[in-house]
């Protein structure tokens, strides 16, 4: 190795640190420029320059640092700047264990640390590093610790793979400890055999429950812990699944088990599979059952097969005693050995209990209680009937609800009986009993109360459908005598179209057989021209399962047509699932003739109105219009009366002057609001947007003079664009606004407020405008009168007019399409409130259901 002198000894080396540290400033530190360094120094930064592992040596009371390249690689980001620093401001994050560090070793003591972990910012964040620290006193030439020798190995890699592995080892354990509970509460019963002779090494929960709880079976043999299973056959599939490696899988399997251990085998049906279980070397250790108890799923199975044939026994007509004798067999089949069970059915007067179904008790006591009278202490079955509650007798002979009749039933070797009532699943009514039997005393087991209730419903069942079948058939035969005597054509049909059925109207009428009309045949009755039609609305109504009806014509058997109206309407269950569709043929021949003629009435009356009102409307104006020439002259004479000779009357004959000129006027303006009102339907109909806004501001500029003098102040909110008629519009708000304005108090001034909305009505919008005024209102009893024509509340001497202004405004808002109404209170004002359709997306969108703000002028 190259080395490179210096004053006082040798820096070794041409690597990294090597030329860093020769080239540093160290007359900066603490450390003195090289050339002073002590011969202990140059030594130890030698040694750790040519060293792989990161060495730092931490000089002085200070620390000066002075370090190799393994240690630069460490230091990250942090390197060169390491280099001459102080060891406390170097790594600030870890100063105070650094500073004892110093203190430890320059007092001349050692450090070691173990896998040390500490926050370091090497690459400008924080990391969490592991370490294994050494530190050791650098001695110089008098003996003296004048230094800190520090080797560092970072170990954060061997660290995060032992956390690693310890977090590994415990998610083992829990997932260990997860398997091993799932094991043991598995819903499905579960075992394991090693050796050939099949030992059991474990079963869970279920399996004890399903061979017997009280069974010891870990450390035996399969035959040893379960003997009864070797004559069915089991143990032999254990030996061919060990022999061969080939599982074996078995559903609904029967397994005969002494679960109590008495010697009574009990029926139990299974799913199971036999695992054959192998070692690392591939040959078989041992076998895995797994498998799941569905002895109460076979039975409801087989139950309710046998259910199904009961009804479809009552379906086809059986009668109801053999489909009782047939369900009491079914259930005795799948029952315990001995039980023998019975049904009584109460009678019409719900008194007493007449024989139903008991096809394994003796005959002779059959007849003996049939008709038995119900009651609290009549055995089981009386007594079951008359509380309507079940009733469970364990011992005949010593139960006291049996005291008068246990000697009857023990001479036929009965000795325990458990009766339920039965009720009616449409509407919970007693129809009777069902009861089980055994030949010695005996406690309900679970099976035999699951028996109780599936009897009690199934009983029901059938009882309710052979009564629902016979009243079915009284209904079917009533409907059938009432279709053949109405007077319209009737008839069902498939959901294909398919006529099934068709009441003696339709032959009679028709004069088709009914071998003719089946099927298709009917169309041959139809009109041909109308097929198509029959066909297309036929087809629409049935993929829509919707009523429908249609109008064309049928030909009676004289070969004739005549119009008949037809209506379909299909006939659903419960589920509202069609089952089939029944029509019928109403005859409107003489209907559509009638309606023909008024048709025609009709068009001449209103051509005939038509021409009159024509002829009244002309009437109306020319009448208005011819008087009006004679009213002007009328007028002119009295100016000139008044003007040239008034100074020359008395008093009264001026008095006489002023009142000819008041009526003059008045009449004036009655023809003018006779010849608006005749006319404003003659008006032509130019449909525009009209802007509200402008409308109320022409109508404040026409009444201006007006509103100046009363003082009056008119408040109009924003307003938007409808469709309407401008002109009829402008006179709706004039005569509304006037007439608020005419009717003022005289000791307030008249204020006008104008707020709009929009409101839904008929599935359409439409402006809600409301006026209000602070007049001298009316009685709110007049609120219809008051829009008549010629229509006064008040003399024309206290107010003028003519009664015609809000006849008006109700007919252009008519005309338009809209409402308008009044409300008032005398001495407190009126207000009107008009509706208009308005189809501008643009006013809906400026009025969105609330009142508009107000924007108020004051005039």
């Amino acid at each position: 190795m190259e080395q490179i002198a210096t004053s006082t000894g040798k820096i070794l080396g041409k690597s990294e640190m090597a030329g860093l540290i020769r080239n540093f400033n160290w007359e900066t530190t603490d450390a003195g420029a090289i050339a002073s360094w002590p011969s202990s120094l140059i030594t130890s930064v030698n040694t750790i320059l040519q060293s792989p592992v990161p060495i730092v040596m931490l000089w002085g009371p200070e620390g000066i640092m002075i370090y190799n390249d393994a240690y630069s690689h460490f230091a990250g980001a942090r390197h060169p700047f390491l280099l001459g620093s102080k060891v406390e401001e170097g790594w600030p994050e870890v100063a105070a264990f650094n500073r004892n560090v110093l203190e430890v070793c320059l007092g001349g003591n050692t450090l070691s640390y173990k896998d040390m972990g500490l926050t370091l910012y090497r690459n400008n964040k924080p990391e969490e590093v592991w370490m294994d620290l050494n530190y050791s006193p650098i001695i110089d030439e008098a003996g003296s610790p004048t230094g800190v020798l520090a080797i560092v190995t970072e170990t954060t890699s061997k660290v995060y793979a032992e956390r690693k592995r310890a977090e590994a080892e415990e998610e083992l354990k829990r997932e260990q400890d997860h398997l091993r509970d799932l094991f043991t509460h598995a819903p499905s019963f579960i075992a394991a055999t090693k050796g050939p002779d099949h030992v059991f090494e474990m079963a869970n929960s279920m399996y004890l429950k399903l061979i017997g709880p009280e069974r010891k079976v870990i450390g035996k043999t399969v035959e040893e812990a379960l003997p009864e299973v070797k004559e069915q056959g089991f143990i032999g599939l254990l030996d061919n699944v060990y022999k061969t490696g080939t599982p074996f899988i078995s559903d609904e399997t029967l397994v005969r088990i002494d679960r109590k251990g008495k010697g009574e085998l009990e029926d139990v049906y299974v799913n199971f599979v036999y695992q054959p279980v192998k070692g690392p070397d591939g040959t078989i250790k041992g076998i895995f059952v797994q498998g799941n108890d569905i002895t109460e799923v076979v039975r409801a199975k087989k139950l309710s097969q046998d259910q199904s044939s009961v009804l479809e026994m009552i379906t086809g007509g059986a009668p109801l005693r053999d489909a009782l004798d047939s369900l009491v067999t079914a259930i005795e089949k799948h029952s315990a050995k001995g039980m023998k069970a019975s049904i009584l059915l109460l009678d019409s007067e719900g008194k007493r209990l007449r024989h139903g179904a008991a096809p394994s008790l003796p005959a002779a006591y059959n007849d003996k209680i049939d008709g038995i009278e119900i009651g609290p202490e009549v055995g089981s079955c009386g007594t079951a009937a008359y509380t309507q509650k079940s009733v469970v007798v364990t011992d005949i002979a010593t139960d006291p609800l049996w005291k008068n009749f246990k000697d009857l039933a023990m001479s036929f070797g009965l000795r325990s009986c458990w009766s339920s009532p039965i009720f009616s699943v449409s509407d919970q009514k007693l129809l009777g009993t069902f009861a089980l039997y055994y030949d010695k005393p005996h406690d309900p087991t679970e099976e035999d109360k699951a028996i109780i209730n599936f009897a009690t419903r199934t009983a029901a069942l059938v009882i309710d459908r052979k009564k629902a079948d016979e009243a079915l058939k009284e209904r079917e035969e009533h409907f059938r005598i009432i279709a053949d005597n109405m007077q319209n054509l009737a008839w069902m049909m498939n959901s294909d179209g398919t006529r099934t059925w068709f009441n003696k109207q339709w032959y009679n009428y028709t004069g088709l057989t009914e071998q003719e009309s089946k099927g298709k045949g009917w169309k041959s009755a139809h009109h041909p021209n109308f097929h198509a039609k029959v066909i297309a609305s036929l087809e629409e109504g049935l993929e829509g399962n919707k009523p429908f009806e249609l109008t064309f014509p049928i030909r009676n058997k004289k070969g004739e047509y005549r119009r008949f109206l037809t209506r379909v309407h299909p006939i659903k269950d419960s589920e509202q699932n069609v089952l089939s569709w029944i029509g019928t043929n109403t005859d409107i021949e003489e209907q559509e003739n009638l309606t023909e003629k008024l048709e025609s009435l009709v068009n001449i009356r209103t051509q005939e109105l038509m021409r009159s009102n024509e002829d009244l409307q002309q009437f109306a104006h020319v009448a208005s219009h011819d008087l009006k020439e004679p009213v002007r002259k009328i007028k002119t004479f009295l100016n000139i009366l008044r003007d040239e000779y008034v100074s020359t009357m008395d008093p009264k004959g001026k008095d006489y002057v002023t009142k000819l000129h008041t009526s003059v006027d008045r009449i004036k303006a009655m023809i003018e609001g006779v010849l608006r009102y005749s006319t404003i339907d003659s008006i032509e109909e130019t449909i525009e947007n009209v802007d509200l806004n402008i409308i109320f501001e022409n109508v404040q500029k026409d009444l201006e003079l007006l509103i100046e003098a009363k003082k009056a102040k008119i408040e109009v909110c924003e307003l938007p664009q409808i469709e309407g008629i401008q002109i009829l519009l402008h006179q709706l708000f004039y005569n509304l606004i006037n007439n608020s304005l005419k009717f003022s108090r005289s000791t307030v001034d008249p204020v006008v407020e104008v707020s709009s909305e929009v409101v839904l009505k008929d599935e359409a919008k439409h402006l809600r405008i409301t006026l209000r005024d602070n007049g001298i209102g009316f009685d709110n009893n007049k609120k219809e009168d008051i829009f008549g024509t010629f229509k006064r509340l008040h003399s024309k001497e206290d107010y003028e007019g003519t009664g015609l202004g809000l006849a008006l405004c109700k007919k252009i808002v008519a005309r338009h399409g809209g409402e308008i109404s009044a409300a008032g209170k005398p001495g407190e004002g009126a207000q009107f409130i008009i509706e208009l359709p308005f189809v501008s997306a643009k006013a809906v969108d400026l009025l969105t259901g609330q009142e508009a703000s107000l924007k108020v002028a004051d005039l």
